[in-house]
């Protein structure tokens, strides 16, 4: 009944160690690898990326994208269908868009709010979901950069 159900564990301790990924991974903990830990912002903060529909950022950018019925149709966990997808480097992010062109926001995140990350590579290397009001991720925007995808 429960077997395809994500696994959340919120975890409240800051990370700090240099050498390992800025947001804590499932296999470091000894859950499987489809394992969802989402924490706080680190206290140092976290800059991301995220692929907007238009070069003026809008909170509709930051908004989930998926009804009910096309996470299930795609087999998407509910926990990830009210995230935002961002990628940790910019690179990654204009390698996911699905267009030639594209427009990359860079976000800075701060520890204070009620901001919540995850690393989820499960969809590709650097993938993080972001759990936030649309009004706080337009306002972590620094700037937009349009890119093309390379061949």
């Amino acid at each position: 009944m429960f077997v395809n159900l994500p696994i959340v564990i919120t975890v409240a301790a800051v990370w700090h160690d240099d050498l390992m990924p800025p947001l804590p991974t499932p296999d470091l903990h000894g859950l499987p690898e489809d394992a969802t830990i989402a924490v706080p912002v680190p206290a140092e903060g976290l800059t991301v990326h995220r692929l907007l529909e238009h070069e003026a950022p809008s909170e509709r950018d930051f908004e989930p994208n998926l009804t009910r019925s096309q996470a299930k149709l795609r087999g998407v966990p509910e926990l990830l269908r009210v995230s935002v997808s961002h990628w940790l480097e910019h690179a990654q992010a204009v390698r996911a868009s699905e267009r030639p062109a594209c427009f990359v926001a860079r976000l800075q995140l701060s520890a204070d709010g009620f901001l919540r990350v995850a690393l989820t590579e499960q969809m590709a290397k650097g993938h993080v979901d972001v759990w936030a009001h649309p009004q706080e991720l337009l306002g972590a925007v620094v700037d937009v950069v349009r890119d093309r995808k390379r061949p």
